[in-house]
């Protein structure tokens, strides 16, 4: 397991562009709410207790542009959204708040939780740089459950959980 070797903090990949999509391992299952599984699982664990918890809302350009800007409706999706207007700051914020509130409810102990919207083409707003020199390929995620390809760790401080990027 993946698990102990996190021990300053881990940087959390939430594609939320990907709303619309399904998994192409298990097309049952909706990419985003892939995302809020692993989301839980990784709050949740006690591993995890005195971990600093990053949460980088991935690619929102392309949900921007790509979806709610062309018609697909968020709330076609994602039920719990209802009646909430159908544009980028909305669909965002509620995003935002709905991560806040599972890393709330099922953290062990109460912590920071640090946020972080961030582009895929230009424009980032993530405040750290990471070269590749720095990253070790910890190889494929055992398991089909979530849409991730695997975890990366940062040689000295964090690793990467990548769902579905």
């Amino acid at each position: 397991s993946w698990l102990p070797i996190c021990r300053d903090s881990i940087i959390f990949l939430a594609p939320i562009w990907a709303f619309d999509q399904k998994l192409v391992d298990n097309p049952r299952i909706n990419r985003l709410e892939d995302s809020f599984i692993l989301w839980k699982d990784v709050v949740s664990s006690s591993v995890f207790e005195r971990t600093n918890i990053i949460l980088v809302l991935n690619k929102v350009d392309l949900m921007s542009v790509n979806s709610c800007e062309n018609g697909v409706r968020f709330a076609d999706y994602v039920i719990s959204y209802g009646d909430r207007p159908n544009d980028f700051e909305s669909t965002s914020t509620y995003l935002r708040k709905h991560f806040a509130s599972i890393h709330k409810q099922y953290s062990p102990s109460p912590r920071p939780l640090y946020y972080y919207f961030t582009t895929a083409h230009g424009g980032h707003k993530f405040p750290l740089k990471i070269s590749s020199h720095d990253l070790v390929s910890t190889g494929p995620r055992v398991g089909a459950a979530y849409n991730w390809e695997g975890y990366v760790r940062l040689t000295s401080w964090a690793t990467v959980v990548n769902a579905a990027f």
